[in-house]
């Protein structure tokens, strides 16, 4: 059952830096429903806490060292930009009930080509030292490498409890909506997160997208033709991850413009102060993000700025305040639960509605 409580506008204001959080905005709740909180710590965190000497990186969308475009959605990725305005269908805010099942699209379908996936070791970051990681990189079969590409970013890409080998079964869903020319031919970039996953995830700064558009998207590049346009660029992850896709959007907003966020740990993990991005939406201009979030009423309640369904709550309401194109469905799961995995091919296509689709 799908219930839709407000509409929104999208707003066309440039990106700007953001202001720093306060930390004093409530953040009205927009969904009823509090519910049981399900027990349990976050699923996959548990990292070796700060790095000494990090700062953060790429506020407000500076350019990069790719050289790709600070704003605006011109660039090499669509033709210069053939994005059009996705309009509001789908925007606000929704309650979706139990039972939670999958659909079609999350299923096997005869005669629907298959992508391939493969993968490697990435031990030598110089932004993060010291850590190790796997890669994977999903290539749908009608890839062509003579043409630039968009390209959609999973955090935890490997994990059992998240993506690739989870419960999303995303390289399924996309083999079937792209067959079906629902999203666009799309390169999945899965990567695994290090020993440090807290501090990587859950810090409110730009380092973990800088990272990435540094070091591992330069990477895949050599094998596979990428699309630079930000407006091509997606970021995806579930409870820490889901906050790590925030950031890359929000400090990033010239390179990466759609976020899909699950269970996403809006709260102040290791005293990071990931409960304060409501704020920062609030008291920055807006930016040119389209974002998906997904909760439910039993996900973790662990103490002051520790409540992940009333942080994802605080959230949406900021960026339905500010009128950014956002659609934010709750319903009654726990952390990390079926829900999202469920209403995964729906959020794909709202993500990326308004991109051209061969």
């Amino acid at each position: 059952m799908l219930v839709a409580l407000f509409g929104v506008a999208c707003s066309s204001s440039p990106p700007s830096p953001a202001a720093p959080g306060s930390g004093g905005v409530a953040g009205a709740p927009l969904v009823a429903g509090g519910g049981n909180v399900g027990g349990g710590v976050e699923n996959g965190s548990g990292g070796n806490g700060p790095v000494a000497g990090t700062t953060s990186a790429g506020r407000g969308g500076a350019a990069n060292a790719a050289g790709t475009a600070a704003s605006g959605a011109g660039g090499s990725g669509v033709g210069g930009s053939l994005v059009v305005d996705p309009g509001t269908d789908g925007d606000g805010d929704f309650v979706e009930l139990p039972p939670y099942n999958y659909g079609p699209d999350s299923e096997r379908k005869a005669g629907v080509p298959e992508g391939k996936v493969t993968s490697f070791d990435w031990n030598d970051s110089q932004i993060f030292p010291d850590t190790q990681r796997k890669v994977y990189v999903y290539e749908p079969a009608q890839y062509d490498a003579n043409k630039p590409t968009a390209v959609m970013v999973f955090q935890d890409g490997s994990e059992g409890w998240a993506y690739l080998n989870g419960d999303y079964r995303p390289v399924i869903v996309m083999d079937n909506l792209i067959a079906n020319k629902e999203i666009p031919i799309v390169i999945g970039v899965f990567i695994d997160h290090s020993n440090q996953r807290d501090f990587e995830y859950s810090s409110v700064t730009g380092l973990y997208g800088k990272f990435v558009i540094e070091e591992i998207l330069p990477e895949v590049a050599k094998t596979h033709n990428l699309a630079t346009d930000p407006e091509a660029r997606a970021t995806v992850g579930e409870s820490s991850g889901g906050i790590a896709a925030f950031s890359m959007g929000w400090w990033w907003p010239g390179e990466f413009r759609r976020i899909l966020s699950n269970s996403g740990s809006f709260v102040n993990i290791g005293d990071y102060g990931g409960d304060t991005y409501k704020d920062l939406v609030l008291q920055s201009d807006a930016k040119p993000l389209r974002v998906y979030l997904q909760d439910g009423s039993n996900d973790l309640k662990l103490g002051p700025r520790m409540d992940w369904a009333a942080e994802n709550k605080g959230l949406a309401a900021s960026l339905k305040t500010k009128g950014y194109h956002y659609r934010f469905v709750f319903g009654e799961d726990a952390h990390g639960g079926i829900h999202g995995a469920v209403d995964f091919p729906n959020a794909l296509r709202w993500l990326w509605r308004g991109y051209p689709v061969d």
